[in-house]
Formats: C-alpha cells, structure tokens, sequence
C-alpha cells in the first residue's frame, strides 16, 4: 500500500482484488492481510473466513496509500502467521508495484524457508517498474507462481487464478 500505489488507483483495483478473493473462498477458509510499506502492519488477522466475512471486506477497504516499499519483514510476518495456524494449504500471495529493496538472497532464502515450512509464495507484479527477476525468483523458491501485469483491472482474475492453482481448484 505504498504512496506509489495512489497512481492510477492502482490500491482500489488491490482491494478489489483481495475482496474478490474473500467472496470466493469458503466458509472454513482462513485468511490474513498484511500491508506493508516501510513496515508490515495487520490489516485483518488471521481468521476464519465464514463469521469473519463483511468484517474482513470492510477492513480492506480501509487501505490507502502511504510510505515507501519493504517486503522482507512483510514475508516474515506471514511466515510467522502461517505457522501457527493448523490449516490443510497454506498459501501467500505478495502484490507490489515498487522496486523491491537489495538483498535479493535474503528474498530468495525466506521463501525457500517457506517452502520448506509448507507454505507457498506467488508474487504478483503491477507495472513495469519493479524487479522482476527477484519476484520470480520469489515465486520460484517458494513453490508458487510469477504473475505480471500493467493492468490493475485484471488483479482480481490473477487472484483468483492464483487461488485456484494453489489449491488445486477445476471450477
């Protein structure tokens, strides 16, 4: 949710995306939010998609865009999330429109660590002016898939594509 993110309602068409997911996962579902600019913050902890539904829509609307783009602690807090929580899948999907701060190896060796905990890590780029190589590379080690897109009115279809493939979803 960067201030970069303000260009070309880039964050409504992210919210819209993240609120298209919530209404297609299950009642049983689990779902977290983090934000994250210069630093992560919880937007909706992790919980039970079913009770939690209209709570979980109406925190993400809350968004806007502010400060500057780290992803590492961001990836950390969902590690640490995922964890701790007893779930079948454990999946994350890391949206960014920003340049990704050096130390691309410690990107690479958290998602393999990830990976290696269970857990999954699709990125999804929005733009051109991002770091490709080390969201793939993201993507790569942690068994997930590399989306790319200038059109933030597809997010919510990456999304839901992404979902689907990581749960093994025909329909």
């Amino acid at each position: 949710k960067s201030r970069s993110m303000d260009q070309d309602n880039k964050l409504e068409y992210a919210k819209d995306a993240a609120r298209a997911v919530v209404n297609n996962l299950k009642e049983d579902d689990f779902i977290q939010v983090i934000g994250f600019d210069a630093a992560p913050f919880i937007v909706v902890k992790m919980t039970q998609v079913g009770p939690n539904r209209d709570q979980v829509l109406d925190r993400i609307g809350r968004l806007i865009p502010a400060g500057r783009t780290n992803l590492l602690p961001s990836m950390d807090e969902a590690r640490r999330s995922l964890m701790s929580t007893e779930a079948g899948r454990k999946h994350v999907i890391i949206l960014t429109d920003g340049r990704i701060p050096s130390g691309t190896a410690y990107y690479l060796e958290l998602a393999d660590r990830m990976k290696s905990e269970g857990i999954t890590v699709s990125t999804v780029m929005l733009g051109d002016d991002t770091d490709t190589a080390v969201l793939e590379g993201i993507a790569s080690e942690g068994g997930g898939a590399f989306y790319q897109t200038t059109d933030a009115n597809s997010l919510a279809s990456v999304f839901i594509k992404d979902i689907k493939v990581s749960t093994g979803e025909r329909t």
